[in-house]
């Protein structure tokens, strides 16, 4: 065996060895890569923005349905049933333009027997005076004149028998029966003229109750006549017809519009309802846009009349919008919409960053640091003090510097110090 036979398996086996080794670094090197990356996609991925300073602007939006302003819901009370309705809801019409007819019928026929009834009344009435003025004076002052003379002529006797028992030519008892006599006799005049006086207050209650009788039949009458011209159901001013609540034939319910009429010359307004918080942003004056849906997005200027509570629900208010003398028909599905500088602030994030919790709000700032096969992220928690907001962005009162990067987007929870890769 010659030296090139021994060194030829000693060069194979380094040229092996070398091979192993490559193939060693190799695996070490590429199980690196992976489980880097392994350990990569087991991380939140999030998205972060820088921050910086700025003025907010409200957006408030709320839905409503356009009314006109001058609406006149017509109650019926007349008594009757409907006899014919001359329009429909939709319709057009003119101040005096007959709405609807009730039947008078049974009225007519009330009228005629509270007219017989109040002329028995009167007649009534003429009797009471008559009674009172001939028979009850007549009567009175022929029994007065009686008891008048026979008072004079007792009277007489008993002076005269006064003054012989004085002179002692009559008996005492003689005497006293005269005065006993003339005593009756006085009392009997008295008594008569407090009858009569009884009689004439009693006469005069009966004439007063009669005329009240009169004057309550002659209301009744008056009331009737007007229940009448009420049959005949006009419209009070030019307008559009919107609803018509009852039929040929029913019998109308007080309780609810016979018809509702819009006025359209008085101008139009929308009710919208929106949340309380909202509401501190608006002040009465304010102008908004109004966008008509069914009228091709049109839009028209309002301004904000009124502001007040809703029924029932302390979370939410009204908010009245006048729009004036508008191109409508009322009826239409508006959308208010205010758009609305609220402030400025040194420091505003957007709303996706902010979180809150029982300890209160707080974001997620991004770090950045140098690792040994790159760049590696990180979150910070950071509590923070809001104040306002719009759509879009809160203003931050402290808590931040104002150069940091904010977390506003993570597929996974974060904690304080969770380490992140960035969504690109």
């Amino acid at each position: 065996m010659n030296i090139s036979e021994v060194k030829k398996p000693v060069g194979d086996r380094k040229k092996k060895i070398s091979n192993l080794a490559k193939i060693f670094f190799g695996v070490i090197i590429v199980l690196t890569f992976f489980s880097k990356s392994f350990y990569s996609w087991t991380l939140p991925k999030v998205r972060a923005e820088s921050i910086g300073s700025g003025s907010l602007t409200k957006e408030i939006m709320g839905e409503g349905i356009i009314e006109a302003k001058d609406r006149v819901e017509h109650y019926v009370s007349v008594r009757g049933r409907i006899k014919d309705i001359k329009v429909s809801p939709g319709d057009e019409v003119k101040k005096g333009q007959v709405i609807m007819i009730i039947d008078k019928g049974e009225l007519e026929k009330e009228l005629e027997r509270s007219d017989i009834e109040l002329s028995e009344l009167k007649l009534q009435y003429e009797g009471i005076i008559s009674d009172k003025e001939i028979n009850s004076v007549n009567s009175y002052e022929k029994k007065l004149k009686e008891l008048e003379e026979d008072l004079a002529l007792k009277e007489q006797d008993y002076l005269v028998y006064k003054a012989l028992y004085e002179k002692g030519a009559e008996s005492r008892s003689a005497y006293e029966a005269k005065e006993r006599e003339y005593n009756s006799a006085k009392s009997q005049l008295d008594s008569l003229q407090k009858d009569f006086e009884l009689q004439q207050q009693n006469s005069s209650r009966d004439v007063e109750s009669a005329k009240l009788a009169i004057a309550k039949k002659e209301l009744d009458i008056r009331d009737i006549r007007e229940e009448i011209d009420n049959c005949t159901i006009v419209a009070p001013s030019d307008g559009i017809i919107k609803e018509i609540n009852f039929k040929k034939g029913m019998m109308p319910d007080d309780s609810v519009p016979a018809y509702i009429l819009d006025n359209m010359t008085g101008g139009f307004e929308i009710e919208v309802d929106l949340n309380s918080q909202l509401c501190e942003y608006i002040n009465l004056g304010d102008e908004v846009q109004i966008r008509i849906k069914n009228r091709g997005n049109m839009s028209i200027d309002g301004e904000i009349k009124a502001i007040s509570d809703k029924k029932g629900d302390h979370n939410r208010k009204t908010v009245a919008v006048d729009l004036g003398q508008a191109d409508l028909l009322g009826g239409e599905a508006g959308e208010l919409y205010l758009k609305k500088k609220i402030g400025s602030y040194d420091i505003i994030v957007p709303r996706s960053a902010i979180g809150k919790d029982s300890d209160g709000e707080y974001v997620f700032v991004l770090d950045e640091r140098e690792g040994p096969l790159g760049k590696e992220y990180s979150v910070s928690r950071c509590k923070v003090t809001v104040g306002d907001s719009d759509n879009s962005y809160i203003g931050i009162l402290s808590g931040l510097l104002g150069n940091e990067k904010v977390v506003v987007y993570s597929n996974k929870n974060l904690y304080d110090g969770s380490s992140v890769i960035l969504d690109k």
